[in-house]
Formats: structure tokens, C-alpha cells, sequence
């Protein structure tokens, strides 16, 4: 999947299974924090990706990210488990949230990518 939309993926998942506003997550993979604010209302996603400047939003499952001008999509499968689709790389991926870390499968490269509040 495409790196930019990984951590705004967690960020939605973290958002949502916690049940409150976010302002960044942390990647562990990265070493780094990503400012991000993600507001959720029920299946209402808004969103602004600070590090690269641009707005996502949609109704889950079907999400749109404005600087990728990518369609994808974002289910949630209950108690903190999540999966989507990013339709710019073709390529499934996999949230598992716990309290206030998240993990991300990305099927496209095969590999985990931690985050955390």
C-alpha cells in the first residue's frame, strides 16, 4: 500500500476503536510522529493529514484520500480488528488495534508496521 496512507489508516483505526478525536500518531517503524487529526462520528470520517497537507474523509467503508486523489476502503470488523483496500497500489492491508497501539499488515509488501497514540 501506498506509505502515506499507512499511518493515516492506523490513525482512522486508533480514532475509531478508541472512540475519540486524535492529533498524531507515532510510527515505531519510522521513529517519528505524523500529525494527523482524525475526528470520527459513528461511520463519519474527517480527517487532515498535516504531513502531507491534504484532507480525507468518506463514510466507512468507503474513504477518499484528497492529496493521493485515492479511493479506498476501510471496514471495521469489530473489537479493534479492521481491513481495507488501497485502491492506488491494488493492495489489501490489516489493522489490529490494542488500547492505544495499533498494527498494520500491509499485504502489498508483506511486512507489520507498528503505531501507537
Amino acid at each position: 500500500m501506498d506509505e502515506r496512507l499507512r499511518y493515516v489508516a492506523a490513525a482512522i483505526a486508533l480514532a475509531h476503536s478508541n472512540e475519540r478525536n486524535i492529533r498524531s500518531v507515532y510510527s515505531y517503524t519510522d521513529s517519528k510522529y505524523y500529525s494527523v487529526d482524525v475526528k470520527i462520528d459513528d461511520d463519519r470520517v474527517k480527517g487532515f493529514d498535516y504531513t502531507e497537507n491534504h484532507h480525507f474523509d468518506g463514510r466507512m467503508p468507503n474513504l477518499y484520500h484528497y492529496g493521493m486523489s485515492n479511493h479506498f476502503q476501510f471496514k471495521n470488523k469489530g473489537d479493534g480488528r479492521y481491513s481495507g483496500f488501497d485502491y492506488s497500489k491494488n493492495c489489501h492491508f490489516g489493522v489490529t488495534v490494542r488500547s492505544k497501539s495499533a498494527d498494520l499488515y500491509d499485504y502489498g509488501v508483506g511486512s507489520y508496521f507498528s503505531f501507537s497514540l
